[in-house]
C-alpha cells in the first residue's frame, strides 16, 4: 500500500514536470490533450486506489481479500509504470521529429540564401543561360526542401496520432 502510495506520488511529479514542460516548450493542442487524457487516468487511477485502500481497511481479517487487493493494487503500479514509460517513449520521438524539422529548416534556409546569392550573381553577370540553369538547380533543391520539410511535419503528424490512439485505447 505504502509502495503504491509512492508510485502514485512519483507518477503524479512526473506528469506535473512533463507538463511544465508542456508550458515552456509551448507544445502542440495535441500534446495537452494528452495530457489531459493522462490527467483524468490519473485521477481515476487514484479514485480507485482509494476505493482500495477502504476496501483494504474494511477487512483486514480477511486474507484472500487481502491478497485480491494487494494484487490489484501490484496491478495499478505496473499500470502507472507502462504510463510512465510510454510518455517517457514519446517525449523522444517528439525530440527526434523536431531536430528533424529544426535539420530540414535549416537546410531550407541555406537553400534560400544559396537561391538569393544565385539571383545576385546572374544579376550581375547578365548571363542568362547560365543563370536559368543554375536558378533551375537552386528551384530543385529549393522542392527538395520544401518536400523533406514537409515530410517532418508529416511525420510530427503521424507520431501524434499514434501515441493520441495508443493513449485512447487504454
Amino acid at each position: 500500500m505504502i509502495q503504491a502510495e509512492r508510485d502514485v506520488e512519483a507518477y503524479r511529479r512526473h506528469l506535473e514536470e512533463d507538463q511544465e514542460k508542456a508550458r515552456h516548450e509551448h507544445t502542440d493542442e495535441g500534446i495537452k490533450e494528452e495530457l489531459e487524457e493522462l490527467r483524468k487516468g490519473l485521477a481515476s487511477k487514484e479514485t480507485e486506489l482509494e476505493g482500495l485502500r477502504q476496501i483494504l481497511d474494511a477487512s483486514e481479517g480477511k486474507d484472500d481479500e487481502l491478497e485480491k487487493l494487494k494484487g490489484d493494487i501490484e496491478d495499478l503500479q505496473a499500470d502507472l509504470r507502462e504510463k510512465d514509460r510510454l510518455i517517457d517513449e514519446r517525449d523522444d520521438e517528439i525530440d527526434r521529429v523536431k531536430a528533424q524539422a529544426s535539420k530540414d529548416s535549416e537546410e531550407l534556409d541555406e537553400v534560400y540564401a544559396e537561391l538569393e546569392a544565385e539571383k545576385r550573381r546572374a544579376e550581375e553577370r547578365q548571363d542568362s543561360t547560365d543563370y536559368d540553369s543554375k536558378l533551375n538547380e537552386v528551384q530543385e533543391e529549393l522542392q527538395e526542401a520544401l518536400e523533406a520539410k514537409q515530410q517532418a511535419e508529416d511525420n510530427l503528424e503521424e507520431v501524434n496520432i499514434f501515441f493520441v490512439t495508443i493513449f485512447r485505447q487504454r
